[in-house]
C-alpha cells in the first residue's frame, strides 16, 4: 500500500514539475519582470479590402422622371441607369422629323429673304 501511495505522490510531483518547467519556458522575459505582455506583429502598408454582401431591394434617394416639350425618336443617350444626373445636364438627343422639316423651311426663308434684300437684286 506504501508502494502504491509513494508511485502516486511521484506521479502527481513529475506533472507538477514538468507543468512549471513548461510555464517558465514559455513565459517571456518581460512577464517575470511583472509587465504586461503583448503580442506583436510587424506593421505592412498595403490597400483595405472589403466586401459586403446583402439581399434586398434597394430604392434611390430621390427619383425624377425625363419629359421633354417635343416627341421623336431617341439618337444618343449620354448617360447609364444609375448615373447621377445634374440640373441642365444633357443626357441625350431626341430626332423629330416634323422639326427638322420645319427649320429646313425657315432656313431656306431666311435665305431667300436675305437674297431679296440684298443690294443688286432691285
Amino acid at each position: 500500500m506504501w508502494q502504491r501511495l509513494l508511485a502516486t505522490a511521484v506521479v502527481i510531483l513529475l506533472v507538477m514539475g514538468g507543468g512549471y518547467y513548461v510555464y517558465q519556458a514559455l513565459l517571456p522575459d518581460d512577464a517575470q519582470a511583472g509587465g504586461p505582455v503583448y503580442a506583436t506583429i510587424p506593421v505592412i502598408r498595403d490597400d483595405l479590402r472589403m466586401t459586403i454582401e446583402g439581399f434586398g431591394k434597394l430604392n434611390p434617394i430621390f427619383s425624377s422622371s425625363i419629359q421633354t416639350e417635343t416627341g421623336g425618336f431617341l439618337e444618343s443617350l449620354t448617360i447609364q441607369q444609375g448615373d447621377t444626373v445634374y440640373e441642365g445636364q444633357i443626357v441625350g438627343s431626341i430626332r423629330n422629323e416634323d422639326l427638322v422639316t420645319e427649320i429646313r423651311t425657315l432656313e431656306l426663308e431666311l435665305l431667300h429673304n436675305s437674297e431679296s434684300s440684298s443690294p443688286g437684286c432691285e
